[in-house]
């Protein structure tokens, strides 16, 4: 397996969004269902002043046909599903990371409908027409593909905090996956901007990857991957 041709896959979805961004933001569903103890669902709630994680979150994790499992949590989101994307996020660093997750994931899935749907909640003002052209090409290019395989087999395995301020958030997200009988890591990032009461993407901004998973914190389905006596028999 090309690890190289992995992280191009990963990075043109990533890209196909933020080059069809007009502006960062998104949109809510105002009638969130609220958590039951609280008034307002969480995504209303009064901003966390943290600017980093400090312990991994407990979450639940959702399968999906064709893409990596995604978190899900009362407190942190989604609260909500419009036609099957997730929506309302805590305005929090942990909630920033479950965004990312959930968001990364659908961009990995190549589905064009899917990220249309992804788009629409979370990229209002970007061109629908360009993602979903753009989307198909990718759609077309990797299905049947060995890449396309390993995506599908790919699991979270941590998280690294790269910047977070009040109102902007870069979180990484580390995945591992299985090919030819050795594992592999991989992280990708994706910018994301806090308006209309929910994290959105950054439209002005790449995404980025890495192999280099120094730092990471352990995390998810795959989370022993990160593991130091993981690392030291990893095949990446």
């Amino acid at each position: 397996m090309d690890k190289h041709l992995m992280r191009t896959a990963g990075l043109a979805g990533i890209g196909v969004l933020a080059l069809s961004g007009c502006g960062g933001g998104g949109s809510t569903d105002a009638d969130a269902s609220p958590s039951p103890t609280e008034d307002k669902p969480i995504c209303q709630q009064e901003a966390s002043d943290a600017t980093t994680i400090d312990s991994a979150p407990e979450v639940e994790w959702v399968e999906h046909e064709g893409r990596p499992s995604t978190p899900k949590s009362e407190d942190l989101g989604p609260a909500e599903e419009t036609d099957g994307i997730g929506t309302c996020y805590r305005h929090s660093p942990e909630g920033a990371l479950v965004a990312s997750a959930d968001y990364i994931s659908v961009i990995l899935s190549f589905d064009a409908d899917e990220v249309k749907k992804l788009a629409q909640e979370h990229a209002t003002g970007s061109d629908q027409d360009k993602i979903v052209q753009d989307f198909q090409r990718l759609e077309d290019t990797y299905r049947g593909t060995e890449t396309k395989q390993i995506i599908e087999g790919m699991k979270v395995a941590g998280y690294k905090v790269e910047s977070y301020s009040e109102d902007r958030a870069v979180i990484s997200v580390a995945y591992s996956m299985e090919a030819q009988g050795a594992h592999h890591e991989i992280s990708f990032a994706l910018p994301l901007t806090w308006q209309d009461d929910d994290w959105s993407f950054a439209a002005d901004a790449y995404g980025d990857s890495s192999e280099d998973l120094t730092g990471y914190t352990p995390w998810g389905p795959a989370a022993e991957r990160l593991e130091p006596s993981a690392s030291a028999s990893s095949g990446s």
